[in-house]
């Protein structure tokens, strides 16, 4: 799951179309237990600089429909949202390098097939290997990772 997918979760479980930052952080790490503050506040760096979310003064709104993300029920982001080593994440910045796109254009993509040719019984891991051969990328060497993170 992506970083879309928290944001969406947030949002949309509390039924704000904006939240202040420490709203935000209290959500994902006090709520939900998700995350401690300091990974909380560091998640929303990374959603701003994804583009997924904007500051107007003190308050947070999402630049995208968070009610056509699929958050599933139980939802809980992996640890792996923080690593620098996601194969889901590499394989998506090639595929974007390759076709000219971001890299949100690509895992919104990933979670568009997800979620229309799948009806969200398809791992994030599998979605993005079917949109690299879509575009001719290679994936061969993320495969045991990817393969480990499906385990």
């Amino acid at each position: 799951m992506s970083l879309e997918t928290i944001v969406a979760a947030a949002f949309r479980h509390t039924r704000k179309e904006w939240l202040k930052k420490s709203e935000l952080v209290y959500y994902l790490a006090f709520d939900r237990k998700w995350m401690s503050q300091d990974k909380a506040n560091e998640l929303i760096s990374r959603a701003i600089e994804a583009g997924l979310i904007h500051y107007e003064g003190d308050m947070i709104q999402p630049l995208f429909n968070v009610y056509e993300v699929n958050v599933p029920m139980g939802y809980h982001p992996r640890e792996s949202l923080f690593d620098d080593t996601d194969p889901v994440e590499i394989l998506a910045q090639s595929i974007a390098s390759a076709s000219n796109q971001t890299t949100d254009q690509v895992i919104m993509q990933m979670s568009k097939l997800i979620k229309e040719k799948f009806s969200g019984n398809l791992f994030p891991e599998a979605a993005i290997v079917i949109i690299a051969k879509k575009y001719g990328v290679p994936f061969s060497t993320e495969i045991p990772m990817l393969l480990e993170r499906v385990r």
